[in-house]
C-alpha cells in the first residue's frame, strides 16, 4: 500500500476509532462515566500503533545511523565550495550529537586558536 493510501486509511480508521471511544458504556462494568472505557482503550491502542508506525517511517527516511556520515560528506563539499569555513564539521557534529555546546568549546572542537574558532562558529 502506498503512503497516500495508507495515510487515507489511517485517517478513516482514526475517525472510526475516535467515534468508538465516544460510544455509551457497554454495560455496568465498562467505565464509570457515560462513555465506554473499552472504546477508549481501543482508541488508545490504535493511536499508539499509529505513533510507532510514524516513528519507524521517519527512521527509515532519515536513517539516523547514516545521518552523521551524510552530514560530514555534505560539510566537506561545502568547505571545498567555500560556502562554509574549514573547521565547521566538528562544530556541526557536536551540535547534532550533544544538542548544544558552550561557545568556549569552539576552540577545543576545531583545534583552532580562540579568535579563529569563534570566526568559524559565527559563520
Amino acid at each position: 500500500m502506498g503512503d497516500f493510501a495508507r495515510a487515507r486509511t489511517q485517517r478513516l480508521e482514526y475517525k472510526s476509532q475516535l467515534a468508538t471511544a465516544d460510544e455509551p458504556r457497554r454495560g455496568d462494568l465498562d467505565g464509570r462515566g457515560n462513555l465506554t472505557q473499552g472504546g477508549l482503550a481501543e482508541f488508545c491502542e490504535f493511536f499508539l500503533r499509529a505513533c510507532v508506525d510514524q516513528v519507524e517511517f521517519m527512521e527509515g527516511l532519515l536513517e539516523p545511523a547514516e545521518m552523521l556520515r551524510r552530514m560530514e560528506i555534505w560539510s566537506e563539499e561545502e568547505i571545498r565550495a567555500k560556502r562554509i569555513p574549514r573547521g565547521s564539521w566538528p562544530l556541526l557534529r557536536e551540535a547534532v550529537v550533544a544538542g548544544e555546546f558552550a561557545r568556549g568549546q569552539a576552540s577545543q572542537l576545531t583545534g583552532y586558536e580562540i579568535r579563529q574558532a569563534r570566526t568559524v562558529l559565527m559563520r
